[in-house]
């Protein structure tokens, strides 16, 4: 999500619509666009587990963070009309913002990106009625999410709102590999997954596939690279099995530069996402997408934006995970085999690319969003 933000700043200050990024967290490099985030004083800045200093550092920044609100809003009053675009809306600050934007009268815009809205009308629905009510506009970051918010919370939303995350086109380029933390034979067939390792993105049956061809002899001189960090990491490591065997490896956190390596090594990219009983949701997918930009062949789940982001690429397929049940993981099980014979082709990578380029682009998106209305 912060990703996304910084594509939708960079792509708004390109356009000549970017007034300022309003953020919490401080930022330690340079960006291509007006940033406040305000440092808190010294005796507060400190990271301790003190439930005092972090209420009290909480209270600064939101302090600083109002003042520069009203900022916002005297422009408004001499005629500038500025929007607020909140990226991302929860129950601490999201109440205050659209008090602060009702008595300022600042126009809100107000971006979905899927999960919140699940966690949100499960413990206050009051909130997502009332940005319903007061915003200006609505985005979606895909028609899923879209169809999301309308069926948890049974109010319309605009249809034509969707601001699909993009890839950073320059900063993919640009980024020069770095080696990985562990060797990969140059004759071996590589399968990855990059993301954060939670129980939607679907490893744990993408892990037990790899281990079933594996057990039955189907996948010599084959790796599977898992990079990232989270909450399934644990449930990972024990279901790849003995260490020893050395065919599934955990990567860890990735650089840039790291993941640009692994993705442009793989033959394909796993990622069978599901919504855990309905209690999470993938909103788009942006890392199956990235992984197609490298030219690897792609398996998602049928389940939320995820059909959008890649249903259209090349070499890109989708598992009916939902039930989560043998049959899904032989579904994966029968991709990773045959991409691991040869029998299937290899996406065509610049096709891949411009289609990519011209459905994501965000910056003619944000133009085409904007004239709307």
């Amino acid at each position: 999500m912060a990703e996304f933000t910084h594509q939708i700043a960079k792509a708004l200050q390109d356009l000549d619509r970017f007034g300022a990024l309003v953020t919490p967290h401080v930022q330690t490099g340079d960006l291509p666009y007006p940033v406040w985030a305000p440092a808190p004083p010294s005796a507060l800045a400190d990271r301790d587990d003190s439930t005092v200093r972090s209420k009290l550092r909480a209270l600064w920044m939101w302090g600083s963070l109002l003042q520069y609100g009203v900022r916002i809003a005297l422009r408004g009053a001499g005629g500038s009309s500025p929007v607020l675009l909140v990226t991302y809306v929860d129950a601490l600050f999201g109440p205050w913002v659209l008090w602060f934007c009702e008595i300022t009268g600042l126009r809100l815009w107000v971006l979905f990106h899927g999960v919140e809205i699940i966690h949100l009308q499960e413990r206050r629905p009051g909130l997502l009625r009332n940005v319903h009510a007061q915003a200006e506009r609505l985005l979606f970051n895909s028609e899923a999410t879209r169809d999301l918010f309308t069926e948890q919370t049974g109010l319309p939303a605009p249809s034509s709102d969707i601001l699909h995350p993009a890839l950073d086109f320059e900063k993919l380029e640009a980024t020069e590999p770095a080696p990985l933390p562990v060797d990969i034979p140059a004759d071996a067939t590589v399968f990855s997954s990059v993301c954060r390792l939670v129980e939607r993105k679907g490893l744990h049956l993408a892990v037990r596939a790899f281990r079933e061809a594996r057990d039955a002899g189907r996948l010599e001189n084959t790796l599977y690279l898992i990079g990232g960090t989270g909450p399934e990491i644990d449930r990972l490591r024990t279901l790849a099995g003995p260490e020893e065997e050395r065919s599934i490896f955990f990567l860890g956190y990735l650089s840039e530069g790291e993941k640009k390596t692994l993705l442009t090594r793989s033959s394909a990219f796993l990622h069978p996402n599901y919504s855990c009983n309905r209690t999470d949701f993938e909103g788009f997918g942006i890392s199956l997408v990235e992984a197609a930009w490298f030219g690897c062949a792609v398996l998602g789940g049928k389940q939320g934006g995820v059909p959008e982001a890649i249903g259209p690429l090349p070499g890109c397929e989708l598992a009916d995970t939902e039930d989560a049940d043998q049959a899904v993981t032989t579904q994966i099980r029968q991709f990773i085999e045959e991409r691991t014979a040869g029998t299937d082709p290899a996406p065509e990578r610049s096709e891949t690319r411009r289609l990519i380029h011209d459905r994501l682009d965000l910056k003619a998106q944000l133009e085409d969003t904007l004239l709307k209305r």
